[in-house]
Protein backbone atom coordinates (compact mmCIF):
# COMPACT_ATOMS: atom_id res chain seq x y z
CA UNK A 1 0.00 0.00 0.00
CA UNK A 2 1.42 3.00 -1.05
CA UNK A 3 1.45 6.22 1.01
CA UNK A 4 0.18 9.45 -0.28
CA UNK A 5 2.28 12.67 0.60
CA UNK A 6 0.57 16.49 0.39
CA UNK A 7 2.29 19.07 -1.42
CA UNK A 8 5.22 20.82 1.04
CA UNK A 9 3.89 24.19 -0.54
CA UNK A 10 -0.01 22.70 0.78
CA UNK A 11 1.40 21.69 4.58
CA UNK A 12 3.25 25.20 4.64
CA UNK A 13 0.07 27.02 3.68
CA UNK A 14 -2.09 25.38 6.48
CA UNK A 15 0.43 26.20 9.05
CA UNK A 16 0.23 29.38 8.12
CA UNK A 17 -3.72 28.94 8.32
CA UNK A 18 -3.47 27.50 11.98
CA UNK A 19 -1.23 30.12 13.52
CA UNK A 20 -3.82 32.85 12.69
CA UNK A 21 -6.60 30.66 14.83
CA UNK A 22 -8.01 32.80 17.83
CA UNK A 23 -6.07 31.77 20.78
CA UNK A 24 -2.83 30.08 18.91
CA UNK A 25 -0.01 31.96 20.96
CA UNK A 26 -1.56 30.05 24.26
CA UNK A 27 -1.32 26.54 22.03
CA UNK A 28 2.52 27.38 21.34
CA UNK A 29 2.91 28.42 24.86
CA UNK A 30 2.14 25.18 26.05
CA UNK A 31 4.25 23.24 23.45
CA UNK A 32 7.16 24.98 24.68
CA UNK A 33 6.11 24.31 28.07
CA UNK A 34 5.79 20.64 27.23
CA UNK A 35 8.87 20.01 24.51
CA UNK A 36 11.27 22.52 26.18
CA UNK A 37 11.25 21.76 29.88
CA UNK A 38 12.06 18.50 31.47
CA UNK A 39 13.59 16.76 34.56
CA UNK A 40 17.50 16.51 33.56
CA UNK A 41 17.44 13.88 35.58
CA UNK A 42 15.29 11.51 33.02
CA UNK A 43 16.96 12.93 30.04
CA UNK A 44 17.52 9.26 28.89
CA UNK A 45 13.53 8.36 29.01
CA UNK A 46 12.88 11.52 26.63
CA UNK A 47 11.10 10.68 23.50
CA UNK A 48 12.33 13.84 21.24
CA UNK A 49 11.45 12.37 18.13
CA UNK A 50 7.99 12.69 19.95
CA UNK A 51 8.51 16.70 20.23
CA UNK A 52 9.41 19.71 18.09
CA UNK A 53 12.72 20.70 17.91
CA UNK A 54 14.16 24.19 17.74
CA UNK A 55 13.65 25.03 14.11
CA UNK A 56 10.38 23.10 13.78
CA UNK A 57 9.40 26.05 16.36
CA UNK A 58 11.17 28.88 14.61
CA UNK A 59 9.25 28.04 11.76
CA UNK A 60 5.86 28.09 13.50
CA UNK A 61 6.89 32.00 14.80
CA UNK A 62 8.09 33.14 11.55
CA UNK A 63 4.31 32.58 10.38
CA UNK A 64 3.15 33.85 13.45
CA UNK A 65 5.29 36.77 12.33
CA UNK A 66 4.07 37.45 9.64
CA UNK A 67 0.83 39.83 11.16
CA UNK A 68 1.07 41.40 14.43
CA UNK A 69 0.36 38.29 16.92
CA UNK A 70 -2.87 38.36 18.76
CA UNK A 71 -3.19 37.20 22.20
CA UNK A 72 -7.00 36.75 22.06
CA UNK A 73 -7.70 34.00 24.21
CA UNK A 74 -9.50 30.83 22.51
CA UNK A 75 -13.00 30.11 23.97
CA UNK A 76 -12.14 27.39 26.16
CA UNK A 77 -8.78 24.88 27.17
CA UNK A 78 -10.61 22.75 24.78
CA UNK A 79 -9.50 24.26 21.56
CA UNK A 80 -6.19 25.39 23.17
CA UNK A 81 -5.61 21.79 23.18
CA UNK A 82 -7.17 21.00 20.02
CA UNK A 83 -4.90 23.75 18.67
CA UNK A 84 -1.33 22.24 19.92
CA UNK A 85 -2.81 18.64 18.60
CA UNK A 86 -3.02 20.42 15.14
CA UNK A 87 0.13 21.92 15.26
CA UNK A 88 1.97 18.02 16.20
CA UNK A 89 -0.18 16.10 13.42
CA UNK A 90 0.74 19.07 10.91
CA UNK A 91 4.51 19.23 12.12
CA UNK A 92 4.69 15.48 11.59
CA UNK A 93 3.28 15.75 8.23
CA UNK A 94 5.77 17.98 7.06
CA UNK A 95 8.66 15.90 8.56
CA UNK A 96 6.96 12.87 6.17
CA UNK A 97 6.78 15.26 3.00
CA UNK A 98 10.38 16.11 3.25
CA UNK A 99 11.57 12.94 3.81
CA UNK A 100 10.37 11.71 0.25
CA UNK A 101 12.77 12.82 -2.14
CA UNK A 102 15.15 10.41 0.27
CA UNK A 103 12.59 7.46 -0.10
CA UNK A 104 11.91 7.92 -3.59
CA UNK A 105 15.98 7.53 -3.77
CA UNK A 106 16.11 4.14 -1.58
CA UNK A 107 13.18 2.52 -2.99
CA UNK A 108 14.22 1.52 -6.10
CA UNK A 109 17.41 -0.17 -4.93
CA UNK A 110 15.44 -1.76 -2.20
CA UNK A 111 13.16 -3.69 -4.88
CA UNK A 112 16.26 -4.48 -6.92
CA UNK A 113 18.41 -5.42 -4.28
CA UNK A 114 20.09 -8.01 -7.14
CA UNK A 115 20.65 -5.76 -9.59
CA UNK A 116 24.34 -4.63 -10.47
CA UNK A 117 23.41 -0.97 -11.52
CA UNK A 118 24.48 0.96 -9.19
CA UNK A 119 23.77 4.78 -8.59
CA UNK A 120 27.18 7.00 -8.52
CA UNK A 121 27.54 9.43 -5.22
CA UNK A 122 26.81 12.08 -7.26
CA UNK A 123 23.53 11.17 -8.77
CA UNK A 124 22.66 9.37 -5.04
CA UNK A 125 23.35 12.45 -2.60
CA UNK A 126 22.35 15.05 -5.55
CA UNK A 127 19.28 16.62 -5.90
CA UNK A 128 17.62 20.07 -4.79
CA UNK A 129 15.33 18.40 -1.56
CA UNK A 130 17.58 15.20 -0.55
CA UNK A 131 19.02 17.66 1.62
CA UNK A 132 15.94 19.98 3.32
CA UNK A 133 15.20 17.12 5.70
CA UNK A 134 18.50 16.19 7.55
CA UNK A 135 19.47 19.68 7.62
CA UNK A 136 16.43 21.20 9.05
CA UNK A 137 15.85 18.57 11.58
CA UNK A 138 19.78 18.18 12.66
CA UNK A 139 20.73 20.15 15.77
CA UNK A 140 22.57 23.32 16.86
CA UNK A 141 25.84 23.28 15.14
CA UNK A 142 26.94 26.35 16.99
CA UNK A 143 27.05 28.29 20.28
CA UNK A 144 23.96 30.56 21.31
CA UNK A 145 26.32 33.49 21.63
CA UNK A 146 26.65 33.12 17.98
CA UNK A 147 23.71 34.24 16.92
CA UNK A 148 23.58 37.59 18.55
CA UNK A 149 27.60 37.95 17.63
CA UNK A 150 26.67 37.32 13.91
CA UNK A 151 23.26 38.73 13.46
CA UNK A 152 23.80 42.72 12.24
CA UNK A 153 26.87 40.68 9.76
CA UNK A 154 24.00 38.35 8.26
CA UNK A 155 21.25 40.71 7.98
CA UNK A 156 22.85 43.41 7.60
CA UNK A 157 21.06 44.04 4.06
CA UNK A 158 17.52 43.69 5.99
CA UNK A 159 18.54 46.27 8.96
CA UNK A 160 16.06 48.83 7.78
CA UNK A 161 12.91 46.85 6.72
CA UNK A 162 13.11 45.34 9.72
CA UNK A 163 13.56 48.43 11.70
CA UNK A 164 10.94 50.37 9.69
CA UNK A 165 8.21 47.37 8.93
CA UNK A 166 8.94 45.30 12.27
CA UNK A 167 10.33 47.31 15.21
CA UNK A 168 13.15 45.07 15.06
CA UNK A 169 16.71 46.63 16.28
CA UNK A 170 19.59 44.48 16.48
CA UNK A 171 21.24 46.27 19.44
CA UNK A 172 17.86 45.62 21.58
CA UNK A 173 17.53 42.56 20.68
CA UNK A 174 20.78 41.68 21.70
CA UNK A 175 20.49 43.20 25.10
CA UNK A 176 16.89 41.45 25.34
CA UNK A 177 18.33 37.87 24.25
CA UNK A 178 21.25 38.29 26.86
CA UNK A 179 19.07 39.88 29.78
CA UNK A 180 17.21 36.83 29.56
CA UNK A 181 19.94 33.85 29.23
CA UNK A 182 21.73 36.10 32.43
CA UNK A 183 18.37 35.62 34.15
CA UNK A 184 18.34 31.88 33.33
CA UNK A 185 21.80 31.76 34.51
CA UNK A 186 21.09 33.23 38.06
CA UNK A 187 18.44 30.75 38.33
CA UNK A 188 20.63 27.86 37.90
CA UNK A 189 23.10 29.21 39.66
CA UNK A 190 21.19 27.93 42.60
CA UNK A 191 21.05 24.37 41.79
CA UNK A 192 23.65 22.10 42.17
CA UNK A 193 23.05 19.37 40.31
CA UNK A 194 26.00 17.14 41.88
CA UNK A 195 24.09 17.35 45.47
CA UNK A 196 20.16 17.98 44.10
CA UNK A 197 19.27 14.67 46.17
CA UNK A 198 20.92 15.25 49.54
CA UNK A 199 20.06 19.11 49.29
CA UNK A 200 16.53 19.33 47.82
CA UNK A 201 14.98 20.33 50.61
CA UNK A 202 17.15 23.38 51.01
CA UNK A 203 17.28 24.33 47.38
CA UNK A 204 13.24 23.82 47.36
CA UNK A 205 13.08 26.72 50.60
CA UNK A 206 15.33 29.38 48.11
CA UNK A 207 13.03 28.40 45.22
CA UNK A 208 9.88 29.22 47.30
CA UNK A 209 11.72 32.04 48.28
CA UNK A 210 11.86 33.69 45.02
CA UNK A 211 8.45 32.10 43.90
CA UNK A 212 10.11 30.11 41.41
CA UNK A 213 7.99 26.57 42.67
CA UNK A 214 4.28 25.90 43.72
CA UNK A 215 3.43 25.84 47.44
CA UNK A 216 2.65 22.62 48.70
CA UNK A 217 -0.16 22.32 51.48
CA UNK A 218 -0.85 18.21 51.47
CA UNK A 219 0.93 15.41 50.27
CA UNK A 220 -2.27 15.25 47.51
CA UNK A 221 -2.33 19.02 46.45
CA UNK A 222 -0.87 21.68 45.07
CA UNK A 223 -1.44 25.25 45.31
CA UNK A 224 -0.48 26.83 41.84
CA UNK A 225 -2.78 29.78 42.05
CA UNK A 226 -4.10 31.18 45.48
CA UNK A 227 -7.09 29.66 46.98
CA UNK A 228 -7.58 26.98 43.53
CA UNK A 229 -5.96 23.28 44.26
CA UNK A 230 -5.11 20.65 41.96
CA UNK A 231 -4.10 17.11 42.03
CA UNK A 232 -0.20 16.13 40.73
CA UNK A 233 -2.12 14.36 37.72
CA UNK A 234 -4.06 17.24 36.49
CA UNK A 235 -0.97 19.62 36.71
CA UNK A 236 -0.61 19.13 32.24
CA UNK A 237 -4.54 20.87 32.68
CA UNK A 238 -3.42 23.51 35.85
CA UNK A 239 -0.61 24.65 33.29
CA UNK A 240 -3.49 25.25 30.91
CA UNK A 241 -5.50 27.40 33.61
CA UNK A 242 -1.89 29.17 34.80
CA UNK A 243 -2.09 30.37 30.76
CA UNK A 244 -5.75 31.16 29.81
CA UNK A 245 -7.38 31.60 33.52
CA UNK A 246 -10.02 28.99 32.68
CA UNK A 247 -11.32 27.84 36.10
CA UNK A 248 -10.02 24.01 36.01
CA UNK A 249 -9.34 23.86 39.64
CA UNK A 250 -10.44 20.46 41.14
CA UNK A 251 -14.25 20.81 42.57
Amino acid sequence: MSTEFRDTKHILKDIGELVKTKGYIYSLCLILMDDFHFNVEKMHEIDFRSRLNKNEVSLIIGFMLKKSISLEKPESYHDAIRLKKQTYSLMEELHMTLMKPMIDKFKPLLENMDSQEFLSKKDFFGGEDLFIEPIFYAGNGIYDFQYLDFLEKKYKYDENWLKKNKGFKFKEVIEIAIKIKDIHQDKLKKVSFLDLRENKSEILKKFKKDKLVPRKTSKDTIVDEPGKLSHPRRMKVSSVNQLLGFDLSVG
